[in-house]
């Protein structure tokens, strides 16, 4: 299950957008030169580090050293003797030299290699690659290049054919750090990848040692990875969550401080001669009091801060290795991340309890008399509070609902005739798919009103009358929307709520989503012909279909590009990948009429029951976690639905989609 997903995931086409960030050295900023990297996993130059190192051994050799970007200390060998030598045995960062090659091949593998060295400026057309130079050659090269006995064996692939698995970097250039051999085996036992040299002196009375390939196939094969994955989205959460909450406490620290002092002058107004010295010491208590506070909330939300970039910058690397990475980095680099998910869950779990002051101001009982005796204002009360930061996940969320979304700019006929179908959530908008007015609503996070603007879905222009169904976000400021009944989609520009273009399409879609400059929907059951889901292109050909023989009317597409769609009459929900792999199939007895699906930052998958009135939460291996929804939650015949992943909503198309249902996931 766990393999077909992992294996599905494009090398060069899919690249993350933080390709730059993960490429670039954050001493130098220049494309980074071998790559070497610390515990934290964060990667710099080996001569930028090697600086930095040499400054730090300059007195003495410290007991540890900090990370430039993210302070976590590394520790200092006993054994080291000087900074040459810890520089030295830092390891190679390998995801990064397989990202940057990667960048170099796809720029580079049209142009023939040679004749660009040979001739200078001259520029030939590469016709094949050589999978192991890794270099691109015209006809005439490559001749030359098999007629050497050395190269006899290389494989020549056809230039317009080379795929993802020939760009990726083999296992065969990594060797065991300690003695420099072939890395071919792996221990269990100790959970680390070793030569036949360190299995002859080190695992020789280990149970378990395999060979690296077939435990880079169980590691495939298992959920582990995802799961680790997932985890590091509920740090990235909850780390975010953390620093939320304390920059809180300073907003509520400073709205107490203010209202002590105004309480402070009230009093002073009213005795202001004779107390104007005690008034000052109370502001200067205060003050003090409040800059202390400051301090430690202030310190605890950098640490905070600090390791929320080492879970994203984790998150990175985790997307950039499992899309490039050997099957021996994939295992080097799964243990580093896991300890790595260890060491921040630990911090978590220690600093969960964070200490802060609370202020007041308490009257001296006896300033209401105003005698003599009076020698002070008051005290500034400072009392302990203690925040508690939750290690939480979305499958151990609550329900909030919120106020249905204002569907009201016309008038209420419109309410009780609107007839939403397709929900989806894309550039801090949100789309509604009104299947009865034919429009398409637009709602907006930035605007006062909410409401953005509509476009109408008239097709007078296209082949044939059809009702429009469902819409997906595509490009920045466009989305495409289906229509069951007519061989077209709808590019619509979102910003100027117009209609682009129509895509002329093989056959009628239904369910639509977007993935990887791509369009994945799945056609309409008319009695007749198969039901497939099909890949389109951005200008509607085909890139490849899957007969899968479901009555689907709904389909999604999650961030590591596995494919949901439901069949309306079995009650089933169908997962496969992208290259149309069967991951799992889910059916209970609960969910009955299967409709909308959406999934969250998490991998989380939420399918809505038509006919059960209620919404289901999967994990992201398909297994139930909870009915999220019921008709408790006023949840009746919900149609599409969709997960604002930017504030953590589940949307839902109630009552036949006639209204528009929020509900904070939290």
């Amino acid at each position: 299950m766990a393999a077909a997903m992992l294996t599905s995931m494009s090398y060069t086409k899919d690249l993350p957008e933080t390709i730059n960030d993960l490429t670039k050295c954050p001493i130098c900023l220049d494309t980074l030169k071998v790559p070497k990297y610390f515990t934290c996993l964060h990667t710099f130059c080996s001569s930028c580090i090697h600086t930095c190192i040499e400054h730090l051994f300059k007195d003495h050799i410290p007991r540890s050293i900090s990370c430039p970007v993210c302070r976590t200390k590394i520790k200092v060998s006993d054994k080291t003797r000087n900074a040459e030598e810890f520089s030295r045995k830092l390891p190679i960062n390998h995801i990064i030299l397989s990202l940057i090659d990667a960048q170099k091949m796809l720029k580079g593998k049209s142009i023939c290699g040679p004749c660009k060295k040979l001739h200078g400026n001259k520029v030939t057309a590469a016709k094949v690659f050589c999978v192991e130079c890794r270099e691109a050659f015209c006809n005439s090269c490559s001749k030359y290049h098999k007629a050497f006995s050395a190269f006899i064996d290389h494989e020549l692939a056809d230039i317009d054919k080379v795929s993802d698995v020939h760009l990726k970097i083999g296992s065969q250039y990594t060797t065991c750090n300690e003695h420099m051999k072939k890395i071919e085996v792996y221990c269990n036992d100790h959970q680390k990848p070793c030569c036949l040299h360190c299995v002859t002196l080190e695992h020789r009375k280990c149970n378990e040692v395999v060979a690296i390939e077939e435990a880079a196939k169980k590691l495939r094969d298992s959920d582990a990875y995802l799961n680790l994955m997932n985890a590091f989205s509920t740090l990235t959460r909850n780390f975010s969550k953390a620093v939320e909450e304390r920059e809180e406490l300073l907003f509520v620290g400073e709205r107490e401080e203010k209202e002590t002092k105004e309480k402070i002058k009230t009093i002073r107004k009213n005795i202001e001669k004779l107390v104007l010295k005690l008034e000052q010491d109370c502001l200067d208590q205060l003050s003090i009091s409040c800059r202390d506070n400051q301090l430690v909330l202030s310190e605890s939300i950098e640490h905070f801060k600090e390791k929320t970039k080492m879970v994203l910058h984790c998150q990175n690397m985790l997307k950039a290795g499992l899309k490039c990475n050997s099957d021996i980095q994939l295992l080097y680099d799964y243990n580093n991340m896991k300890a790595q998910k260890e060491e921040l869950e630990s911090f978590l779990q220690v600093n969960e309890q964070q200490k802060y002051s609370k202020f007041a101001f308490e009257i001296n009982g006896a300033m209401e008399n105003m005698t003599n005796q009076i020698t002070s204002l008051g005290n500034v009360v400072i009392s302990e509070a203690t925040l508690i930061t939750s290690n939480s996940s979305l499958l151990d969320c609550s329900i909030r609902p919120l106020q249905d979304l204002d569907l009201l700019h016309e008038n209420s006929f419109y309410k009780k005739e609107a007839k939403f179908s397709g929900v989806t959530c894309h550039d801090d908008m949100i789309l509604l798919v009104d299947r009865y007015k034919y429009w398409l609503y637009i709602f907006s996070d930035e605007t006062d009103e909410i409401y953005y603007g509509r476009v109408k879905l008239s097709i007078q222009d296209a082949l044939t009358f059809s009702i429009p169904w469902d819409v997906s976000g595509t490009l920045k400021g466009r989305c495409v929307v289906s229509f069951p009944e007519s061989s077209v989609l709808a590019d619509i520009c979102i910003n100027s709520c117009t209609i682009n273009r129509w895509i002329q399409i093989n056959n009628p879609q239904i369910g639509i989503s977007f993935y990887s400059n791509s369009i994945v929907s799945c056609h309409r059951y008319d009695g007749k012909s198969a039901d497939v889901v099909t890949i389109f292109d951005m200008n509607g050909n085909v890139i490849r279909e899957h007969k899968h023989g479901c009555k689907p009317n709904y389909l999604c597409i999650d961030d590591v590009g596995r494919i949901f769609f439901n069949d309306r009459d079995e009650n089933k929900l169908t997962c496969i990948t992208y290259n149309f792999e069967e991951v799992f199939t889910y059916k209970h007895e609960q969910l009955r009429g299967i409709a909308g699906i959406a999934t969250d930052t998490e991998g989380n998958i939420y399918v809505a029951g038509f006919n059960s009135n209620n919404v289901h939460q999967l994990s992201p291996s398909g297994q139930l976690n909870k009915i999220i929804l019921t008709e408790a939650h006023d949840i009746i015949n919900p149609l599409g639905i969709s997960f604002k992943k930017d504030a953590d909503i589940l949307i839902v198309l109630n009552d036949s989609g006639s209204r528009v249902s929020m509900y904070e996931i939290y």
